[in-house]
């Protein structure tokens, strides 16, 4: 399951600047966790109702595997709702996973807005996303118990 979409669905999501050229202003997608405690919750309380129906319409007795780059701004949120998650954090060198990441929005960009350049502010928005991430990810190693977060690289999985 995509889950990502539920979260596009309510415009919390950095995805949403796939299609849309204003990434700077929505900031607050970046980072579900830093959200207003209210909104908050109630995103996080649609999202658990939504993966509910996903795991009765595909058969009980099932583990949700999602595999997600945007989980960095929404770790605390999922940790508070899923208590008994478990997370693996693929690591890739950032020299090749930045650039994958911004590589992987650019491509839609030159539809909407084809005079974005390489070196564009846009560009370094999402360079700079990523980066963020990347960081937050390696706090978690330390503040999620052992059995719950396990960092790997590729060729380790």
């Amino acid at each position: 399951m995509e889950e990502e979409m539920l979260f596009l669905t309510r415009l919390l999501t950095p995805s949403m600047f796939l299609f849309f050229p204003f990434g700077r202003d929505v900031r607050y997608a970046d980072y579900i966790d830093q959200l207003p405690d209210k909104k908050r919750k109630r995103l996080m309380r649609y999202y658990k109702e939504s993966l509910r129906r996903h795991v009765f319409a595909t058969g009980q007795g099932r583990t949700i595997l999602s595999k997600n780059v945007f989980f960095a701004g929404r770790m605390d949120s999922i940790l508070e709702t899923f208590p008994d998650a478990r997370f693996v954090h693929l690591v890739r060198h950032p020299y090749s996973a930045i650039p994958s990441l911004v590589s992987m929005f650019a491509v839609p960009w030159h539809f909407h807005s084809p005079e974005w350049e390489p070196t564009s502010e846009h560009h370094r928005y999402w360079s700079d996303l990523g980066i963020a991430y990347y960081k937050t990810y390696l706090t978690y190693a330390d503040r999620i118990d052992p059995e719950q977060f396990i960092a790997l690289t590729y060729d380790e999985l």
